[in-house]
């Protein structure tokens, strides 16, 4: 028996009453053993119309499903306008710990490979989608973290950073796409090209290939669409070590909740 994880920016939606039941239902679909949401709540995102009664009825549709319901508040350094979250699920029996990746926080669950009965850290995450230097601070916490943690780890999650030798990450380097970025009609849509163009450079997914961890989709599948077939890019990631091996990744279909699809790894410690 394999253990199967999940990773999801569900964009806020476990909280808003409009999104919350397509939200779960997709989370019940992908019938996974261990789900990371990113970005799964807010409670004081009037924008987004965030009720805490809504939050309240999601967890216990999933609690009905078997799923044990860990959550943890990012608290960056550099805070946003309003308070998020991220959640991790589990059917498993696991015991969860928060971690300081540098500049924000995140959990940790460490759950038992139901056939080895080896313990796998799943480290749920969230990269900051701001600057690489960030990205590569969350990195080097985590890799500190994971000394000693053995020998079968998963990062899953929102990373927000492509492979430096993806075709899509090399587009958005390019040069023409920089002088397109710096002629954008408004502060908002360059500083979003800028973010984009940060994320394609590569090193925080570099820095940890060098250390063990290796994408469970190596054709680099597009998770996240900026709304046009060709504005589509891989943010989210799970990431093995060398001894978990990947029996089956799947990409899911989009919904009308998030701009981010999830996938999933179907995984067993060897």
């Amino acid at each position: 028996m394999a253990v199967k994880i999940a990773a999801w920016n569900v964009r806020e939606g476990l909280a808003q009453p409009n999104e919350m039941p397509e939200a779960v239902e997709h989370i019940k679909q992908l019938d996974a053993d261990v789900v990371v949401l990113s970005d799964a709540f807010s409670l004081r995102n009037t924008l987004h119309g965030s009720q805490t009664e809504t939050l309240h009825e999601a967890t216990g549709e999933l609690i009905n499903e078997g799923y044990s319901f860990r959550a943890i508040e990012y608290k960056d350094t550099e805070p946003f306008r309003h308070d998020r979250h991220l959640a991790v699920l589990s059917r498993l029996q696991a015991r969860s710990s928060a971690i300081r990746l540098a500049t924000r926080n995140t959990l940790e669950l460490k759950v038992k490979d139901p056939a080895s009965h080896e313990e796998i850290h799943v480290i749920g995450a969230h990269f900051d989608d701001r600057c690489e230097s960030t990205r590569e601070q969350h990195v080097r916490a985590l890799i500190e973290h994971l000394e000693g943690a053995g020998d079968f780890v998963a990062l899953a999650g929102d990373l927000n950073a492509m492979h430096a030798s993806d075709k899509r990450a090399r587009f958005v380097r390019s040069r023409p796409v920089r002088l397109i970025a710096q002629h954008l009609s408004s502060d908002y849509r360059r500083g979003g090209a800028d973010r984009l163009i940060g994320m394609a450079q590569g090193d925080s997914l570099d820095l940890l290939k060098q250390h063990g961890l290796e994408d469970a989709d190596w054709r680099h599948k597009p998770t996240w669409s900026a709304g046009l077939p060709l504005l589509q890019w891989q943010l989210d990631r799970i990431m093995l070590s060398d001894r978990l091996k990947l029996e089956r990744f799947e990409r899911a279909e989009p919904t009308q909740v998030s701009d981010h699809r999830a996938i999933t790894a179907t995984v067993f410690a060897a």
